[in-house]
């Protein structure tokens, strides 16, 4: 929980900066107009999100996509999850997962998208028996809806729904989740 408090003032910093900036700016600029077109059809995103207690959670997914169509995207992006838990005493383990994912997003309306997702991530994850901890490979294929809301020029705020098909026994995932992000051109 300490590093997510460390890294919110960051973020922040972060993210007011490129609010502060027109996303098309760079690319009007260029003398090649097939380089300025080219860098349109890419966008930046990702998800941040955290919890604290008895079980500590902060998960990291910044992605970088490339526009197929105006309301069509795919993409990759690495994931990592940080966990700590201490509901039992004599369990209390901390893990460092790290992964990656594939996506596909396609815009329906102004502000819905429809959304699907391959992550794969690797972990530390309690034997049958709880005797020791080994590192697993998960992989986990979600799909769902989303709303997104443009804060300004091309950059939108983004919840989702997402449905995890088939979640592997050691999945963090229940069969449903919410998720937001940020995205910035698309």
């Amino acid at each position: 929980m300490k590093k997510l408090l460390v890294l919110f003032p960051f973020l922040t910093i972060a993210f007011n900066s490129a609010k502060a900036q027109d996303s098309l700016a760079y690319v009007d600029g260029f003398d090649n107009p097939k380089l300025g077109a080219l860098l349109t059809h890419f966008f930046v995103g990702g998800d941040i999100s955290g919890s604290g207690g008895d079980v500590d959670y902060f998960y990291f997914a910044p992605t970088l996509g490339y526009k197929i169509a105006n309301d069509m995207g795919v993409g990759i992006g690495p994931v990592y999850t940080y966990l700590h838990d201490a509901r039992l005493p004599k369990k209390e383990y901390t893990t460092n997962g790290y992964g990656g994912r594939i996506f596909a997003q396609q815009r329906l309306f102004s502000y819905t998208l429809l959304y699907a997702e391959y992550e794969v991530i690797n972990v530390d994850v309690w034997n049958v028996f709880q005797t020791n901890l080994s590192r697993h490979t998960i992989g986990n294929g979600m799909a769902g809806v989303g709303y997104t809301q443009p804060l300004f020029n091309r950059f939108n705020f983004t919840v989702m729904g997402l449905y995890v098909f088939a979640p592997s026994k050691y999945s963090y995932y229940n069969d449903i989740i919410i998720r937001a992000g940020i995205n910035l051109g698309f």
